[in-house]
């Protein structure tokens, strides 16, 4: 009897009472509260964090840039280079600044001194994302109330075709979004093993993101007492500095294998969602500017011909359908390779070409000049953007598909 009432005073017991019981009443947390990056392996946050911390916010960018790392990293380079910060080529650099970084400082002076415009950026460029990810960024955007006047998005032969990505649902990014929802059930709503699963699954992300929660405010709490900060500085990125670093290709055995063989059934499902983002954007009167990022003969050369014709073509056409203008970086000659840190990835020099052309042609185009003017009242819609959009058979956009399921584009 004694043993039995030592052990029911214990803190065992407290915790197996005070644990479901706090975990009951966080079903009810809303997801302003609760993070969904939190749900997430942490292997796959650091690449996605920027996503959830902007659809959070109430922030309303008047440009939202899509793309992947391609886009990402000149906007770094010649943010450091504007802010006279020395080059790193750090481990730690590439793994943990770059990823979370959403500026483009450059971009933004370059279009404010050509045009006038001060408008604002969000970067959300995410490493290794496909064209199925730019999508689902932009959806989600506008279903948090994010009205961007613009959208610029980068495009490239490895967002459609991708080896290491086996289904558009499985990306860190598709992962991260699926995340946002408004809780889950207390119970299965039927008891067969699919439904079953899908609960199961649902209850162990809902888990993780509110013992996350409870562990933030517990550190929240010790460092406000303590006076610790909450976050560690980055390291000094002078450790890695270099004034100039001879171009390798380090990435050329990577981008064969992700290239080779091509799988033209990923290709067509890629293809169909810049398709439906085209429809969507043109359906909200939003301007999209896509750039086909320049590459490395060496990189384009490791793809086979026709599957990169393809991606051409359809680039090309899905632009021309929907409206969006299209700058073709790729067909420059201006770009060489000291203009690239491998066989993709540009560096300063290279990303102030690309910028000095993407200004180019924004501040050339009276219609997308009007879309960025600050007060947009009493203006005519230009007629491109006005016309509903619609899919190829005719009828009216609907919304991006779910669970998989995808009309034939």
């Amino acid at each position: 009897m004694k043993m039995l009432k030592r052990f029911s005073a214990s803190t065992a017991i407290f915790l197996l009472v005070l644990v479901p019981l706090c975990y009951g009443i966080g079903v009810r947390l809303s997801d302003k509260q609760l993070d969904p990056l939190d749900g997430l392996d942490g292997s796959l946050r650091a690449a996605v964090s920027k996503v959830s911390n902007f659809l959070r916010s109430d922030a309303n960018p008047d440009v939202l840039v899509l793309g992947s790392s391609l886009l990402l990293c000149p906007a770094v380079r010649c943010d450091d280079q504007l802010a006279g910060r020395p080059v790193c080529y750090d481990d730690w650099y590439y793994r943990e600044f770059i990823p979370e970084y959403t500026g483009c400082l450059y971009l933004q002076k370059l279009l404010s001194e050509r045009t006038g415009l001060s408008l604002k950026f969000a970067n959300l460029g995410v490493a290794s994302s496909m064209i199925s990810d730019h999508c689902s960024i932009f959806e989600n955007a506008l279903a948090h109330g994010k009205r961007p006047r613009l959208i610029i998005c980068g495009v490239a032969p490895r967002d459609f075709l991708d080896n290491s990505q086996h289904h558009f649902q499985l990306t860190p990014t598709r992962q991260l979004l699926d995340q946002f929802h408004t809780g889950v059930a207390l119970m299965p709503r039927k008891l067969t093993e699919p439904e079953v699963q899908s609960w199961l699954s649902g209850q162990i992300a809902y888990a993780k993101k509110f013992f996350a929660y409870l562990r933030h405010g517990l550190t929240d709490l010790a460092c406000s007492t303590t006076g610790h900060p909450l976050v560690a500085h980055y390291q000094d990125s002078s450790t890695g500095a270099a004034a100039a670093r001879p171009n390798k290709l380090k990435d050329l055995e990577t981008y064969r294998n992700l290239y080779n063989p091509p799988d033209l059934a990923l290709f067509k499902q890629q293809r169909f969602f810049l398709g439906n983002m085209l429809v969507q954007a043109r359906s909200a009167g939003i301007p999209v500017v896509l750039i086909k990022m320049p590459l490395t003969r060496e990189n384009t050369a490791a793809l086979d011909k026709q599957a990169f014709a393809l991606y051409h073509s359809t680039v090309s056409a899905l632009a021309r359908r929907y409206g969006a203008r299209l700058l073709d970086a790729a067909g420059s000659q201006a770009y060489v390779l000291s203009d690239f840190e491998d066989s993709c990835h540009l560096n300063a020099a290279g990303g102030k070409k690309l910028y000095a052309d993407l200004v180019n042609l924004l501040a050339c185009d009276q219609s997308l000049m009007r879309a960025l003017a600050p007060d947009r009242s009493g203006q005519e819609e230009p007629a491109d953007l006005k016309r509903s959009a619609t899919d190829v058979s005719g009828s009216q956009a609907s919304p991006m598909v779910a669970a998989g399921k995808m009309r034939p584009l």
